[in-house]
């Protein structure tokens, strides 16, 4: 686990609990993230936009495709900052109603 999981688990309130388990919230935490993220980015692209991005993203180059999103969505930070909250109060949400321990670390 990176430092960036072990920083989020900690957010979420998981750090304590097994790696299996930690690991798959986290999955479901990016995952989630990025199906919000490319449908707020679709909404921003026009169809030329759409099928370029999809070349792009086709080519498997992380770096390159996020480049591309921030110069060509307007609003690509302040998408990104929101749907990053919403995505982290959601899991949040989840892990107490599934009774793990309160994730209520402080917002960033």
């Amino acid at each position: 686990m990176d430092s960036e999981d072990k920083k989020l688990a900690t957010e979420f309130g998981i750090e304590n609990f097994d790696e299996t388990v930690q690991m798959d919230l986290l999955g479901q935490y990016y995952e989630m993230l990025n199906l919000r993220l490319a449908m707020k980015f679709e909404d921003e692209l026009s169809d030329a936009q759409m099928h370029e991005f999809e070349q792009i993203h086709d080519l498997g180059d992380d770096d390159l495709t996020e480049n591309w999103l921030k110069t060509t969505v307007k609003q690509y930070d302040s998408i990104v900052d929101h749907e990053t909250a919403a995505v982290k109060a959601d899991l949040k949400t989840t892990i107490v109603a599934l009774g793990l321990p309160a994730a209520d670390a402080e917002e960033e």
